[in-house]
């Protein structure tokens, strides 16, 4: 089933049209056959004749297109493999909305540095990501922390510190959410959620106050409420002049290259609205995703389409939001 979907998905309109010539021979070959045997071979003919103009011709050039999940990053909305289709009708006619989990034609900036950069000649490569940002709007990230002391003394903790004292692998398929009264930790099959004083034990400070800050997408002044992302996002982020600028223990850097504030600091620095004909995309597993945050906004014509279904395995078979 899974290789089928995938050749469906994939069939180029030129062997569709070949199979359209195949077909319309046959039925006239048949056609002036009198016996009952050839009219059933022409309606047989003719049904799959306007199956194929219909399905290949309309609507999955115009309305809808399956593909198929190829890595973690919008964990646990979506997973390895999952194969899901795609509404294109929706932005040929209108425009995307805030929250919708979109396909898009990954711009060259995205792939640079991916293991997914195509040859010359390749077919583009399509990412999937949710959508945060409109044009117009002001999208900052702030990045999750754990604080561990007393007042004026503190020692901050990251999502990898927590990784690494809860044993958990770096990777799409482990992560760790920062929550407002604890951390909830996801091993690859079993979600364990920790108490303030659980966590400071595990991150060997037993008996200290633990103050817990998860990290928040912030549009036009508002905390997004997420319950759909694997972690908060660790690092924190800020438009300008149209790119993406990112903090983290990496340094700050925009759209992945190194980039140097000079004396205005990271923290004065006023998010920009998103320039026009330009949206914010993350993946929902916000820390493992080749996402806006890392090569900053995205086109507008690059959405393809928005997914709405989850049609294979059919254990996972859903509705997407």
């Amino acid at each position: 089933m899974t290789d089928l979907s995938q050749q469906l998905a994939d069939v180029h309109a030129s062997s569709i049209m070949y199979l359209v010539v195949f077909l319309t021979v046959v039925r006239f070959m048949i056609i002036k056959r009198e016996s009952s045997v050839a009219r059933g071979i022409v309606e047989l003919v003719d049904a799959a004749l306007f199956a194929a103009v219909l399905m290949f011709m309309i609507v999955l050039p115009f309305i809808v297109k399956s593909f198929y999940i190829p890595s973690g990053s919008m964990r646990p909305t979506l997973v390895d493999d999952d194969h899901i289709l795609v509404n294109k009708f929706q932005f040929r006619t209108g425009e995307p909305s805030r929250g919708d989990v979109v396909v898009f034609t990954a711009p060259d900036r995205a792939l640079q540095n991916s293991s997914e950069r195509p040859e010359p000649g390749d077919a583009p490569t399509d990412y999937i990501k949710r959508l945060i940002g409109l044009p117009g709007d002001v999208i900052e990230v702030h990045g999750g922390v754990i604080k561990i002391g007393p007042k004026g003394n503190q020692q901050y903790k990251t999502h990898q510190d927590v990784r690494i004292a809860l044993q958990l692998a770096d990777n799409d398929h482990q992560h760790v959410k920062f929550l407002e009264n604890g951390v909830q930790a996801f091993d690859g099959s079993t979600t364990t959620t920790y108490t303030k004083e659980e966590i400071a034990e595990k991150l060997g400070f037993a008996g200290q106050p633990v103050e817990i800050d998860p990290g928040v997408v912030i549009r036009n002044g508002k905390p997004l409420v997420e319950p759909y992302i694997a972690e908060d996002p660790e690092y924190d982020l800020k438009v300008y002049t149209g790119q993406s600028v990112i903090r983290d223990n990496n340094g700050i850097r925009m759209n992945s290259q190194e980039f140097l504030l000079g004396s205005k600091g990271f923290d004065k620095l006023n998010s920009e609205p998103l320039p026009p004909k330009r949206v914010m995309v993350f993946g929902d597993n916000r820390n493992d995703s080749n996402d806006s945050s890392r090569w900053g906004p995205l086109e507008r014509e690059r959405l393809v389409g928005r997914a709405f279904l989850i049609f294979y395995p059919f254990d996972r078979m859903r509705m997407i939001h």
